[in-house]
């Protein structure tokens, strides 16, 4: 008889633990365990919690491979998502073996989990672990597919309702509930300081500064202060909805009058927009492509929206 002592972690998020079944199942290359349930005495899998369990097998399954981990429902209770953080797997033989995992689990939903180090395609040297990928990369290929908006633009995932996406890159209840809560004290706090439904100009950043006092954070914080700044607007750009619109620029477009004057004081000196777009440091982004797609409607009127330039040094 072997023994495996697993210690199955639920992550500290809001809402990440769950009353429902766990099921692992063992691989390794000498063969595999029975589907066991993870039950100790008690609440099992709260959150934040580690647990520790036994799976017991007839022999050593040889190095092991993959850890199946499978949530059924308990009673008639309805959906709880969980958290599945980690799986520390000891073998017989006294390797301590990590399962990473770190995603929501929905209900009826079963995860493969792969330990040691990660691997490359082409290293793959086992029937299973070959098998394996291939499962995993046509499941993926199933659940993410794309569509058109209109001709010439990216194209978008083909999800239309946000529910109908896997528990692991929707919002989770835990963030469901921080939007809420956020939506609430905002609201309040608008009302107490008698700003909600006023029709005020706002005269300078200064002022919005002092709209929300519940509401702030590191990186709030961080942008009220060097939104101005170059680099972190840059950071911006290239972190955006869609960077590959940014070109190398060797001439200005005609409907683009930018003359030297303007740049120069952002160039070193003795230089010129030419120099800079012949040796290659000037970027164009340009928002042709956005020309002529017709813009939501609001109130029954059309939004403007401009398909606009921005030169990048």
């Amino acid at each position: 008889m072997a023994e495996y002592k697993l210690e199955v972690t639920t992550g500290d998020k809001q809402y990440a633990g769950t009353w429902d079944h766990i099921y692992v199942t063992l691989f390794g290359t000498e063969g595999q365990s029975e589907r066991t349930e993870l039950d100790n005495y008690g609440f099992d899998f709260s959150t934040g919690t580690t647990g520790t369990y036994t799976v017991k097998t007839s022999l050593s399954l040889g190095k092991l491979l993959l850890v199946k981990v499978e949530k059924d429902p308990f009673l008639c209770l309805p959906e709880d998502e969980w958290y599945f953080s980690k799986v520390v797997v000891t073998t017989p033989e006294g390797e301590a073996i990590l399962f990473p995992c770190y995603r929501w689990i929905s209900r009826g939903e079963l995860v493969e989990l792969r330990g040691g180090r990660a691997m490359k395609n082409f290293e793959e040297d086992h029937p299973l672990l070959i098998d394996h990928r291939k499962k995993e990369l046509t499941l993926k290929k199933s659940l993410y597919q794309w569509k058109s908006l209109a001709a010439g633009l990216p194209q978008v995932n083909h999800f239309d309702d946000p529910l109908k996406l896997p528990a692991d890159i929707r919002f989770s209840m835990s963030k469901i509930t921080e939007i809420d809560q956020t939506k609430m004290i905002t609201g309040i706090e608008l009302k107490l300081k008698g700003l909600l439904g006023s029709s005020e100009k706002w005269e300078s950043t200064e002022d919005m500064k002092k709209i929300f006092w519940y509401k702030k954070t590191t990186m709030s914080e961080y942008v009220s202060e060097h939104w101005k700044e170059d680099d972190f607007y840059g950071s911006q750009f290239l972190n955006g909805v869609n960077p590959n619109m940014i070109k190398c620029c060797s001439e200005l477009p005609p409907n683009f009058p930018v003359t030297d004057e303007m740049v120069k004081p952002f160039l070193t000196e003795g230089s010129s927009l030419q120099k800079e777009m012949e040796k290659g440091n000037i970027f164009l982004y340009d928002q042709k492509r956005m020309d002529g797609i017709p813009p939501r409607v609001k109130n029954g009127e059309p939004l403007h929206v401009t398909a606009g330039l921005c030169l990048l040094y």
